[in-house]
């Protein structure tokens, strides 16, 4: 129920403002000039903006030390480079989880078209 609401609340803020379509890094605190946020939980707030804000395309964006943007579209701030070198280090926590996501997969393949389990000296 809950991941319905908000996407569903995502979807709805997307269409309101358009600047949550895109991958452009955001105004820090940008959920306070949203006024339909009210009367939401803060726990609710913070899930919305992680998953506007945690998408992977987005932390490359953020990496590259792009202008934040408010929800006009205007730029407000440059990102820093402290924030690069977070934004850089979750994207590649991500990439890499996709990696061992897909390397699992194939491993059991593998194993369910052989019969036998697959050795691996791979550190997982």
């Amino acid at each position: 129920m809950k991941k319905k609401y908000l996407d569903i609340l995502l979807i709805n803020l997307k269409y309101k403002y358009p600047v949550l379509r895109g991958n452009t890094p955001l105004k820090i605190g940008i959920h306070k000039d949203i006024p339909e946020l009210d009367g939401l939980s803060k726990k609710r707030i913070t899930s919305l903006m992680r998953k506007i804000t945690g998408k992977k395309t987005y932390l490359r964006n953020l990496s590259k030390g792009v202008k934040r943007i408010d929800l006009d579209g205007n730029p407000v701030a440059r990102v820093s480079k402290k924030e690069m070198a977070i934004a850089k280090r979750m994207y590649l926590s991500i990439l890499e989880q996709k990696r061992a996501t897909r390397r699992r997969k194939q491993k059991a393949k593998k194993e369910a078209k052989t019969g036998r389990p697959i050795l691996s000296l791979r550190k997982q």
